[in-house]
């Protein structure tokens, strides 16, 4: 990782002034959804009706709340909630913060901006990602969305903590409340076509309508905007999705192995209300982003400078796992049970990292 750089003058100007006059949130704050995304399936301004909003399913709040991901998270990744990269070939997966500083940087050099660019980081977490571009990319703003009150706390005070370090400016990295589907009208003071650059690092997992979050980017980005996020795909052709409004695939076109890792891979996201990686088929990603309105839409398969860091969670996952199964704990022990189901089907799937960039003109 590069170093820090000195601490810059201060912002003149407040969020609010450079975002817009949404509330000042905290985590104790509700998301208010508009019509276009709410728990009752209301009709987007497309007119086609949509799916719960995050906020509404009770397996992603449950999955980041047990204690389970909240020890795993903090004790193997310092409360990150992204894989780290490894040069091709790496078997160790040590240092982890190492690991997961490159990943972070992989990020940084996808988006490509230039200093002076402001960037949305959706679906924030804890703000690792958020304070990494900001710093090293010397953006004047990163504003960073969560829908995880626990996880904006936690952010807001490692973001106070590099400022008073000087590691950050004052106002150079905020965190708010918000959802992904409803950036214009949930209180984010969010406004149209006025970021340089959006990211989503294995956030878009979680998505119920991906559809629906890529025109809420697109809407957001200005003109020649990038977007880079990173998430799972099955390996599966997306032309044998069966029904594209409800993402299901004629099994019988499917090869044994293909069956074998789908069965797996739906209870992994299933339970972990992880419905975008659920439906996220070879090329579906693609697709969608074309149907959004982007163009220079590039795919890039980091599944082997990831492998170290699920190599190790896999061993870490083997004992738990076994005893999960013994007595049917499954859901007790998921990220174990996850973590060894995916290692487990190694190449029915992949981690990627997708860009796209809104036309200039």
């Amino acid at each position: 990782m590069a170093p820090y750089p000195p601490p810059q003058e201060a912002a003149t100007s407040t969020l609010a002034e450079r975002v817009g006059k949404g509330p000042d949130q905290n985590p104790n704050d509700t998301i208010t959804t508009s019509p276009n995304c709410n728990p009752n399936g209301q009709e987007s301004p497309t007119g086609k009706k949509t799916q719960a909003s995050p906020t509404a399913i009770p397996e992603i709040q449950w999955y980041y709340g047990k204690h389970e991901s909240r020890i795993a998270y903090w004790l193997l990744l310092s409360g990150a909630k992204h894989f780290g990269y490894y040069p091709r070939g790496t078997f160790n997966p040590f240092p982890i913060t190492s690991a997961l500083r490159r990943m972070e940087n992989e990020i940084l050099q996808c988006l490509s901006l230039a200093p002076g660019s402001r960037v949305l980081d959706l679906g924030c977490g804890e703000g690792h990602i958020s304070r990494y571009i900001a710093r090293e990319g010397s953006f004047p703003l990163v504003l960073g969305l969560d829908i995880t009150a626990s996880h904006l706390a936690k952010a807001r005070r490692a973001i106070s903590g590099d400022v008073l370090r000087g590691f950050l400016r004052q106002g150079q990295v905020e965190v708010r409340l918000g959802d992904y589907h409803d950036l214009f009208t949930s209180g984010t003071g969010i406004k149209m076509g006025e970021w340089d650059g959006v990211t989503a690092v294995e956030t878009l997992a979680h998505a119920v309508d991906t559809k629906l979050a890529f025109s809420e980017v697109y809407r957001a980005l200005k003109p020649g905007g990038r977007f880079c996020f990173n998430d799972y795909r099955i390996g599966i052709p997306d032309d044998v999705v069966r029904n594209e409004s409800d993402g299901e695939v004629d099994e019988k076109e499917l090869s044994p192995q293909q069956r074998k890792t789908l069965k797996a891979w739906r209870w992994v996201m299933r339970t972990g209300g992880m419905k975008g990686s659920e439906y996220s088929y070879a090329g579906t990603y693609e697709r969608l982003l074309k149907e959004a309105g982007f163009v220079d839409v590039k795919v890039v398969d980091l599944s082997e400078n990831m492998r170290p860091m699920a190599r190790w969670f896999w061993i870490l996952s083997l004992l738990p796992y076994a005893f999960a199964k013994l007595f049917r704990l499954e859901k007790a022990f998921y990220n174990s049970v996850s973590m060894y189901e995916q290692y487990v089907e190694w190449g029915g799937w992949a981690y990627c990292q997708w860009s796209a960039t809104k036309p200039a003109t």
